[in-house]
């Protein structure tokens, strides 16, 4: 290597833009300028010449191409990181595994025969307090923001109510569940809160359904086509299934029903035509059942509602609603699973604590 190939080389391996293809140097005129000491720098047209020539003639080596790869992840890392988009993931619960099975069969038949298997129906001891206790957790699907938008509301809810609708309502605020997780805390009849509240005033604890004449249901039906005819004073069923097994899922979520009523009440959800079998499962208390669905007409807020029923006593045992496609205005993320409620007990007692 003659001296002007080994200053040539010296030059790329301390020059910063050692990673393009340089103009070519004319050494032997370097050497004369510097003999004449002419030191001045090179004017700005000839900057902005070299410059353009770098930008245009870049020759990336290996270690540049690895050097890049490595800026962009960290580029990418701190866009997903900090961008309003990730940061607007609501942390709801996992969609429930029965959601995702890859049963999906037409729902009536499967039910009736749930129905007709169902354990004797005997008259249970009816004392004049109902009891009823369940779990609520929620995103609000029109926060205006997307720190609104991630946070979870959980409750755990328990109600005492007389003939009257008075009696008492303890409402009790749950820690956040942990994200992507399927199984609810604190479901076991141990972690109750204690009765707490004052008693609350008559007609306060309202039930859903009502007679023609205005006055409120104490103990739903047991004929059938008295029974759609309450769950359509509580609901639209006219205008869809879901709203017909948002109904069935509110006798359910309010009255502590007799065995006999529990046969009612899903022999008539068993008439929508859109009810879907989606297989056995557990509910996020652990309790094994199975699943139904009904699912909404396409469009914008298409939604899906999922049951779990224990298939020996028939009661309801989980209620989800799950988000398909979001809201025009709607900052959460789809699928996601946008509220369940946990049906934890309904019985009658003697008194209100």
């Amino acid at each position: 290597m003659n001296p002007d190939e080994r200053v040539t080389r010296l030059l790329e391996l301390h020059d910063p833009a050692r990673d393009y293809q340089a103009p070519p140097i004319d050494l032997a005129a370097l050497r004369a300028r510097a003999a004449a000491g002419d030191y001045r720098r090179p004017t700005l047209l000839r900057r902005v010449r070299v410059r353009l020539f770098l930008m245009w003639n870049r020759r990336p080596s290996g270690r540049s191409v690895r050097r890049t790869a490595v800026v962009v992840a960290i580029i990418g890392t701190l866009l997903a990181v900090f961008s309003p988009g990730a940061t607007a993931k609501p942390t709801t619960p996992a969609l429930n595994k029965a959601f995702l099975s890859r049963i999906d069969d037409p729902g009536s038949a499967v039910l009736l025969r749930l129905i007709a298997s169902l354990s004797p129906i005997g008259v249970a001891p009816v004392r004049p307090v109902t009891y009823l206790r369940q779990q609520e957790w929620a995103v609000d699907t029109t926060a205006p923001t997307y720190a609104e938008a991630a946070k979870v509301i959980a409750h755990d809810v328990q109600t005492w109510r007389t003939p009257d609708q008075a009696g008492r309502l303890c409402r009790v605020v749950l820690p956040s569940q942990p994200a992507g997780t399927e199984r609810a805390e604190r479901t076991a009849a141990v972690d109750a809160p204690a009765p707490c509240g004052d008693r609350e005033t008559p007609n306060t604890l309202n039930v859903p359904f009502s007679y023609p004449d205005g006055e409120p249901v104490i103990s739903p039906a047991v004929d059938t086509d008295q029974l759609t005819a309450q769950f359509a004073s509580d609901q639209p069923i006219r205008q869809g299934d879901q709203f017909l097994l948002r109904a069935v899922v509110h006798a359910f979520q309010y009255y502590a029903l007799m065995p006999v009523q529990r046969a009612a009440a899903l022999s008539v959800l068993a008439t929508a035509a859109t009810l879907r079998y989606r297989g056995p499962t557990v509910d996020r208390a652990g309790r094994p059942g199975q699943a139904f669905t009904v699912t909404s007409g396409p469009g914008e807020g298409q939604t899906t509602d999922l049951i779990v029923i224990d298939p020996v006593t028939g009661r309801i045992l989980d209620h989800e609603e799950i988000a398909l496609t979001a809201g025009s205005r709607s900052l959460t993320r789809v699928p996601a699973v946008v509220n369940y409620t946990l049906l934890l007990a309904a019985t009658t007692v003697e008194a209100v604590p």
